[in-house]
């Protein structure tokens, strides 16, 4: 066990006049930060309290998190890339990346197959957060819902989202102020059930092509919250009823997109504009 501010650092102290040095990690457990100024690619297995840098991991090894801030590299295909800043982190699951990302990162998916396949649901706490799918899709598994949002800022763009049952859903905080951003290149695609699930102060902006079995948007009617939707173009499609309103305190607005359904709109309270 190797313990310390940085539990492994290689520094040049003499400007580039040292005799070049080879590092090699591949087992033992580190209790901080490893880093080193001339050497890249040099770990391939241990644990860690501090996640390694992108740079530093060897051809074939990723990052995996336990969600408890502990960290392993291992052999693994890279599915996910945290970009934090100028640093950069590669884990082996979406899942890895969602636990260990800091708030204000971007996850992207990096994965050389077209789809990833997720099958435990997906809980970002953090305050912030960009999904960059990267023109990949992700893929639920039989789970109840693929994404459980809570009160924070998340944009998600750039692919497709299928969910066997509910995509997301979203669960604000007592007073409004958080967004949960949708853009016009991201498709939600729920197989069996409602889409996206909107409840208590939360703000929903959406361009994206929605498209579900059940509700395409939809709120609950014992919300005493003050949800709002934003649909600001794409389309949002159902079998049934496409954005089914029965929120007393929600105010959606539609201000472009193609709404189409069994019936298109079902309002039960709120306001609609």
């Amino acid at each position: 066990t190797y313990t310390g501010v940085y539990a492994l650092l290689e520094r040049d102290i003499q400007d580039g006049t040292a005799v070049d040095v080879t590092l090699a990690v591949n087992s033992g457990t580190y209790k901080g930060e490893v880093a080193s100024e001339t050497c890249e690619g040099f770990v391939s297995g241990g644990s860690f309290t501090v996640p390694v840098e992108s740079k530093y991991l060897s051809e074939g090894a990723a990052l995996s998190a336990d969600g408890e801030g502990g960290y392993t590299v291992g052999t693994a295909a890279t599915v996910a890339m945290v970009t934090f800043g100028e640093y950069t982190y590669k884990y082996a699951s979406l899942a890895d990346a969602v636990r260990a990302a800091a708030s204000g990162s971007t996850i992207t998916l990096i994965s050389l197959e077209d789809t990833v396949e997720v099958n435990e649901t997906l809980k970002p706490r953090q305050p912030s957060l960009t999904f960059d799918l990267n023109g990949k899709t992700i893929v639920g598994g039989n789970i109840d819902r693929l994404f459980l949002l809570g009160n924070s800022n998340m944009t998600f763009k750039n692919g497709t989202i299928r969910a066997q049952n509910l995509a997301f859903e979203i669960t604000g905080g007592t007073f409004s102020g958080r967004t949960i951003t949708f853009a016009d290149d991201l498709a939600v695609i729920s197989e069996n059930d409602a889409a996206v699930f909107v409840y208590n102060s939360v703000t929903l902006d959406t361009s994206a092509d929605i498209t579900a079995k059940s509700a395409a948007i939809m709120g609950n009617g014992t919300d005493t919250g003050y949800p709002k939707i934003n649909i600001k173009g794409g389309t949002i499609t159902s079998d049934t009823t496409a954005l089914y309103l029965p929120q007393k305190n929600g105010t959606t607005t539609i201000s472009g997109g193609t709404i189409t359904g069994a019936t298109g709109v079902e309002i039960r309270g709120g306001t609609l504009n």
